[in-house]
């Protein structure tokens, strides 16, 4: 297919927006085109294996003016290039990026569980979008302090492990208390139970 790309036509995409964080699945898809073309495609370029998907085949005018039409995509990142096609031109070629994050954080887990502290702290969650992961710990009598940033962390699929480690040597011989805080890129937070401990 020959690539003519026409500089003054008219081929607006409405939605999805450009650099939009979605909170749900379904994105509505809004464009319209300054002039009857064949056919108008989209093809996510963020996916490995995608194939190129029609919106509109014959006498297309846009897609989602007369009515409310939405396309369902995973969550994370998406990359997708639409198309203008006339007598087999691509005549306007336009890509929008933007992001799904339809799932509240999750914090699964966190230890130590029980009996002593010594300052390290692990904690697993389920999150594609994380953009903060703060750690709360300490005591009425000394206060309590936070540590924004994991000393490091691995992730599967979605799945996070993370590990920190903080000096406790100013709680010696009490108990303190911790928990984890996970915020998304929505804006979305989950904590995790509280947990007593001693400091040994």
């Amino acid at each position: 297919m020959k690539r003519v790309m026409d500089w003054f036509f008219d081929f607006d995409i409405n939605s999805p927006e450009d650099q939009f964080i979605y909170d749900g699945r379904s994105v509505s898809f809004n464009l319209t085109v300054g002039e009857q073309v064949d056919e108008i495609t989209y093809i996510d370029n963020a996916d490995g294996r995608a194939r190129e998907r029609t919106l509109c085949r014959r006498a297309c005018t846009g897609y989602g003016n007369d009515r409310i039409r939405s396309q369902s995509f995973s969550d994370g990142f998406h990359s997708l290039t639409f198309k203008a096609i006339k007598d087999d031109v691509i005549i306007s070629e336009k890509t929008v990026d933007f992001r799904v994050d339809s799932r509240d954080p999750r914090i699964s887990r966190t230890d130590p569980t029980r009996g002593f502290a010594n300052g390290m702290f692990t904690v697993q969650f389920v999150e594609e979008n994380p953009v903060a992961l703060i750690l709360h710990y300490g005591n009425s009598l000394n206060g309590f302090k936070t540590k924004d940033y994991p000393d490091d962390c691995s992730t599967d699929r979605g799945r996070w492990d993370c590990m920190t480690k903080v000096n406790l040597s100013e709680y010696d011989g009490q108990e303190i208390e911790y928990w984890f805080e996970l915020k998304d890129i929505i804006g979305n937070v989950d904590f995790s139970r509280p947990i007593s401990l001693d400091i040994d």
